[in-house]
């Protein structure tokens, strides 16, 4: 989350998840588990980890 921790961006990051215990979204369980592993699989696991680190902030 490079641009939300350069000020001089200035610009605000809101994640935005309808309907979803955001328990589930920091820790990555339930529905997030299946599709976080089938990320991995498709040889995204750079990306996969970037998302994780955003995800738990």
């Amino acid at each position: 989350m490079k641009c939300r921790n350069d000020k001089s961006l200035r610009q605000m990051v809101l994640p935005g998840f309808y309907n979803v215990d955001p328990s589930d979204v920091r820790k990555q369980i339930g529905c997030f588990t299946e599709a976080f592993a089938n990320h991995e699989k498709d040889k995204q696991q750079e990306n996969v980890a970037r998302w994780r680190a955003a995800l738990t902030e």
